[in-house]
């Protein structure tokens, strides 16, 4: 069972502060290389957007649950990689909304 009361306020502000680190460096280091706008879109979705996919596998490879030794460890390494997963949609969905915005007003549909 995943408890976030036993994972800890601060390790769940430490996984929100990352997502906002890479956040910021997926949208600066774009704009000071002067990339293209669609160059920057795909970087800045690149960074912020994982594959949680391996770390659940790498996850279950090291700290198989049936070892009851590093059970707890395990199942603190899903939270962190369950959180990060739920925070990276919500993320992706904000940039989606942001540029689908932007576009319209970049691109305007004829007759509006």
């Amino acid at each position: 069972r995943l408890n976030m009361t036993a994972f800890g306020y601060s390790n769940l502000l430490l996984v929100a502060l990352f997502v906002v680190f890479l956040s910021a460096v997926g949208y600066l280091t774009p704009k000071l290389a002067r990339l293209s706008r669609p160059d920057s879109s795909a970087i800045e979705f690149e960074v912020i957007v994982r594959n949680i996919n391996l770390g659940v596998l790498i996850n279950a490879s090291i700290f198989p649950a049936a070892v009851v030794e590093t059970a707890q460890l395990g199942n603190t390494v899903l939270f962190t990689l369950i959180l990060y997963g739920a925070l990276q949609l919500l993320i992706s969905v904000i940039l989606i909304a942001i540029y689908r915005k932007t576009d319209r007003n970049i691109h305007p549909k004829p007759g509006t």
